[in-house]
């Protein structure tokens, strides 16, 4: 037990103390902010205060300019973009913009200037007339094709993607007139759609996605990902798995690569897309057992399908001559009695 506890006098001592020292606390603390407060007074000038009550004024006329802006702004954008997205429909979107000039130009100084307001306060603040494009865009990609530069960043990739390969080239050709391809945001998020692109793709997440939409591109792979190319078998799989093309782009040593550790992966991406066979090399189930590779497969159902590929695989012939009987056990007795009843009739 402490002397504070033992002795009531020293404690009541103690408190006292205690008292003392945070009413000293607070009243440095007053005399501080008082302080304070003298020197902001002194340094408010008739100039200062002049520049203050014009800020109020100003904000006061932002605030009433946006609310009438918008409001016009949000019809505006409105009536823009069912307009332009039938007329591109019909005629295309160059015409549509034609047909659309004045509108757009009108559209475009209100939305400049409501902008500039706005981005007084928010410094990536998009604006009315950026937003329509990124709008138009989500229903016909072409519009991708003639937005303001501003919005390359704001794009969705999956409208990106439905751009034929063409388009990619003229959609790539902005983002290096703008300067944006050295960007750390663009190789994240649009690196991987465009095909001139692939060979500088340094993550294998975004291979697979750009594989997923090209695959005619496998051979471009960057070299630092070839080089490590043994460590990716479940990232192949993948790509194989969700896009069987692939398996037509790729090396032999790929294709061995995913077989040979994921074989029945195989199996069931052939009993799904029996034209993989078309790209497979002669002996790959010489390579790699039929056994394992159609061990989670309905062989019956799997049989009418591949028998036109029997002649090019000389041990998936084997394999299924082999398994005939089970395959087909009925037709195999119905064989048999027709030939002892054949037998009997000589």
């Amino acid at each position: 037990m402490s002397i504070i506890d033992k002795n009531p006098v020293d404690k009541q001592l103690f408190e006292l103390s205690d008292s003392i020292k945070r009413t000293q606390r607070l009243d440095e603390s007053l005399r501080k902010s008082k302080a304070n407060s003298e020197r902001t007074l002194a340094s408010r000038t008739p100039e200062t205060l002049e520049k203050q009550r014009k800020f109020k004024e100003q904000k006061a006329i932002d605030q009433a300019r946006i609310k009438e802006l918008s409001e016009e702004l949000a019809k505006l954008k409105s009536f823009l973009f069912d307009a332009l997205s039938k007329s591109a429909e019909e005629k295309g979107v160059n015409e549509a913009l034609k047909d659309f000039a004045e509108e757009l130009k009108i559209f475009k100084s209100m939305s400049d200037e409501e902008a500039r307001i706005m981005r007084k306060k928010h410094g990536n603040y998009i604006g009315y007339y950026n937003s329509l494009f990124i709008d138009l865009s989500t229903v016909n990609a072409d519009f991708m094709l003639v937005a303001p530069n501003e919005i390359l960043m704001n794009l969705e990739t999956k409208y990106i993607n439905k751009l034929n390969e063409n388009q990619l080239n003229l959609l790539l050709k902005k983002y290096k007139e703008a300067n944006l391809v050295d960007s750390e945001y663009f190789r994240k998020k649009y690196m991987k759609c465009f095909p001139a692109l692939i060979n500088q793709i340094k993550d294998i997440d975004d291979f697979i996605s750009a594989m997923l939409r090209h695959p005619e591109y496998y051979s471009h792979m960057n070299k630092e990902l070839r080089k490590n190319i043994s460590l990716y078998a479940p990232e192949l799989k993948t790509i194989i798995v969700r896009n069987p093309k692939v398996i037509e782009y790729m090396p032999l040593d790929d294709i061995d690569l995913v077989a040979s550790r994921y074989a029945n992966y195989i199996g069931s991406v052939i009993e799904n897309n029996i034209k993989v066979l078309d790209y497979l090399y002669p002996s790959f189930f010489r390579t790699h057992n039929p056994k394992y590779i159609f061990n989670n497969v309905n062989k019956s159902k799997l049989y009418p399908k591949i028998e036109e590929y029997l002649p090019k695989f000389a041990e998936l012939r084997e394999f299924f001559a082999k398994s005939k009987a089970k395959i087909n056990p009925k037709k195999e007795e119905q064989n048999a009695e027709i030939t002892e009843t054949s037998g009997m009739n000589v």
